[in-house]
């Protein structure tokens, strides 16, 4: 991810401890000559952690020198308070995609004199007013981040009458850190910083008294840990201890002084026996059976006795007192019948390793057993690369042996090229896949059609996506899925999103999992038709949209909440539930959930009443009514990225927010409240937006909004609005072929209708008029 760092100068000629407006500062601005405008300073960082270090670098690149304290990371965003925020929320999230951090430096300092060609100190006071009217002079990130400095250095003077002097005068963490080395003998360089060396000078000691002059004093602190130690002593006698270890090389090479004595750690010298009570035990051999009758009945070939032992409960994962499991045994000894009994149990766990890294499948590689080999090979969650603690795996124990058996055990690993993975769908459902190195997304979507029992006609509703808590990509069809699941840290460090509320439950840095999911270029009409030929089909894209409602991505009425809430309730705890207040987390989004419990009643007894009016049906029927009311929303079928809205109007700030973009246009949702804020709809959007490398400029002036998009995820937000905007244009081109070809239609049957038809009735009418005449006249001649 992309740092912005704000260098911000103080003028040396101001007083520390009085408000300092905005003309009292400086910032160090980049003088980008290309695009003929300034920013502040930007640098790359891999991590969260490396976000200080690469900020005071960057600023030590610029000066020459060691001139930065701190590193203090700015709020970007607006509060929820001070843009749309909901009323009755019990919980909101602001999360930050971009960052912000301010650098302090005085002016007294060597900062001002070492600038590169490159920089310039611009005032802050000025900037401001140029960031406020839209200036050309400074991009559109920059604008935003210098309006939050100002109100970030404003709002922290109004809590803290010293907060300039601690943040500008300060010494730096690393600076004011002490060490406290419990054991002084371990570096006597540490000596002075540790607690129980507290020196003191002597009454008789002058002011130019040197350390060697000083006389050591023991403290409180020694007391306490004889006191400690000797506790420890009578916990080791009555056997509360096993092992202890001790400090022995405490105060080794100190001399201590005339008349001063140490401390006499861990009881040296007191002397102690353990008092043990020693019980008779029986032999392992004895009590094998009773302790471990898995173990004891895969050893006796019995696979019956296995299964009854399964039936009553025996876990077959249990290891026994060489950490073995069941099924090394049967491997051990090529017993086929008791390994496939237990393999067949769907708790067995056949990548099992004892205390020396060794799997089944390394003893049966190991033994020879190349029948057992094929047995463990057909189980779908075995992993052939596990490696013991000598990093073997089990083909590399048989593939050097001469010997026919382990030549055919090291046949059937080395064709056993497919690895096992788990393809995720629906909410909370898996696949086991067996996925080649050279297997495509294609083929892995074909092979997951096959499990699922789908329909080929819906193969191109879905695609095979790489999941991460930062990051989500959806796989070419001609990609190879482990090469892009190896590539995928490098993406995630190109295109992940900024970590700035930390949340300990999450593994931000989790490798990503395969995903079958719905894609992103499909559209709502495609989905109707393909959901009116497989009918079945709908379970997974209901799973998916329910997941996304519960995230905060489908904002709706209050109506159309109830609505959807009650039908999820429906098909998680039946028809006729009955809504209690731990239910609404698990049917509802968490910010819609009101904290005041008179409110939630009243939303509780919407959502009963909407329960009782809803047709009792199955499943699929529920699933359906869900779907068709939300294809008929804006948002449906949109792909989101997580983004900063840097907005102009109704006001000058940030937002955190979410963008959807669908085959209707460009959905943005405000974060903080969950609120829609705009839908542009592509005819409304630039054909060719103005694209850098880190925000997406549309230009949008639509209603009370003027706003621009910055996300790390630009080139893809690019790459799906080019793909609508052409699929646009084809279908508009297509359309106006069809009323071509119509009117060419048209104009042809006129034209034949005209040409064949018109003479003909002229020639008849001609002759039929020709014909009465000659009759009538032949008539007055008979008759006369």
């Amino acid at each position: 991810m992309e740092i912005s760092v704000a260098v911000v100068s103080l003028r040396n000629t101001f007083a520390l401890s009085k408000f300092c407006p905005p003309d009292k500062f400086n910032v160090l601005l980049v003088n980008n000559d290309a695009a003929n405008v300034k920013s502040l300073p930007r640098k790359r960082v891999k991590s969260q952690r490396d976000i200080t270090p690469t900020a005071l670098s960057l600023l030590n690149d610029i000066t020459g020198s060691d001139t930065g304290r701190r590193a203090i990371p700015i709020p970007i965003h607006l509060q929820s308070s001070g843009f749309d925020s909901p009323s009755t929320s019990s919980k909101t999230s602001s999360v930050a995609f971009s960052t912000l951090y301010l650098v302090p430096v005085i002016e007294t300092e060597p900062i001002k004199v070492k600038f590169q060609k490159t920089h310039c100190l611009r005032n802050l006071g000025e900037l401001l007013n140029e960031a406020l009217n839209s200036s050309a002079d400074l991009d559109v990130e920059t604008r935003h981040f210098i309006e939050r400095i100002d109100s970030w250095l404003g709002s922290q003077q109004q809590r803290s009458i010293d907060f300039l002097e601690r943040l500008f005068t300060l010494k730096s963490v690393k600076s004011r850190f002490r060490t406290c080395v419990h054991n002084p003998a371990a570096n006597p360089n540490y000596v002075k910083h540790c607690l129980q060396a507290n020196f003191s000078q002597s009454t008789n000691s002058t002011p130019t008294l040197t350390p060697k002059k000083r006389l050591y004093v023991n403290t409180d602190l020694d007391q306490v840990v004889q006191k400690s130690n000797q506790t420890r002593v009578k916990m080791m006698q009555l056997d509360k201890i096993d092992k202890y270890l001790m400090n022995a090389t405490f105060c080794i090479g100190v001399k201590p002084k005339s008349g001063s004595k140490f401390t006499s750690y861990f009881a040296q010298g007191l002397g102690f026996q353990r008092f043990l009570k020693l019980e008779d035990q029986k032999s392992p051999t004895e009590v094998w059976e009773q302790q471990f009758p898995l173990h004891k009945a895969a050893y006796d070939d019995d696979p019956v006795r296995i299964q009854l032992l399964l039936d009553q409960g025996h876990n077959p994962n249990v290891l026994d007192n060489d950490t073995w499991t069941p099924l090394h045994y049967a491997a051990l000894y090529g017993l086929l019948r008791p390994a496939q009994v237990l393999m067949n149990h769907a708790t067995t766990d056949v990548n099992m390793q004892n205390k020396k890294g060794e799997t089944a499948l390394h003893f049966a590689a190991m033994t020879g057993h190349h029948h057992f080999v094929e047995l463990v090979l057909s189980n779908a969650k075995i992993d052939i690369d596990m490696k013991n603690d000598r990093g073997l795996t089990a083909l590399d124990l048989c593939r050097d042996n001469p010997r026919a058996h382990w030549d055919d055990c090291a046949m059937l690993l080395g064709m056993y090229n497919p690895k096992n993975m788990e393809l995720y769908f629906g909410e909370k459902a898996s696949l086991h896949m067996y996925c080649g190195m050279k297997t495509t997304a294609d083929e892995l979507r074909e092979k997951a059609f096959g499990e699922l029992g789908l329909s080929k006609d819906c193969i191109n509703l879905f695609a095979i996506w790489l999941v991460g808590p930062r990051l989500r990509l959806q796989l070419k069809g001609s990609q190879t899925v482990l090469t892009q699941l190896e590539k995928y840290p490098q993406y995630l460090d190109l295109w992940g999103e900024p970590i700035f509320s930390h949340d300990p439950a999450i593994d931000y840095n989790a490798p990503a999992t395969v995903h079958f999911k719905r894609c992103a270029k499909a559209t709502v009409k495609e989905e109707k038709s393909v959901v009116s030929k497989c009918p079945n089909v709908i379970e997974y894209l209901f799973a998916e949209v329910m997941s996304n409602f519960l995230e905060g991505f489908c904002p709706v009425k209050e109506d159309d909440y109830v609505f959807f809430a009650a039908l999820i309730a429906m098909q998680r705890f039946g028809s006729g539930c009955t809504l209690e207040e731990n239910m609404l987390p698990q049917i509802l989004p968490l910010h819609v959930i009101p904290s005041a419990r008179k409110h939630k009643h009243v939303l509780m007894k919407k959502i009963n009443d909407t329960i009782k009016a809803t047709p009792i049906g199955n499943t699929f029927t529920l699933q359906k009514h869900f779907m068709e009311r939300c294809w008929v929303m804006r948002w449906y079928g949109c792909t989101y990225f997580k983004a900063t809205m840097h907005m102009s109007q109704p006001r000058f700030g940030s937002v955190p927010v979410c963008v959807g973009i669908n085959d209707y246009g460009l959905n943005v949702i405000n974060m903080d409240t969950h609120k829609l804020v705009d839908v542009i709809k592509h005819d409304e959007l630039d054909e060719v937006p103005q694209v850098t490398q880190t925000a997406i400029n549309f230009n949008i002036r639509k209603g009370a909004f003027v706003f621009t998009i910055s996300t790390p995820q630009v080139k893809h937000i690019e790459n799906l609005i080019k793909y609508w905007h052409e699929k646009r244009i084809a279908a508009v081109q297509q359309r106006a072929r069809h009323e071509e070809n119509k009117k060419l239609e048209k104009a042809a049957k006129q034209s034949t209708s005209s040409f064949s038809f018109t003479p003909l009735l002229k020639r008849m009418n001609r002759s039929k008029r020709n014909s009465t005449t000659t009759l009538n006249s032949n008539y007055s001649q008979r008759s006369s």
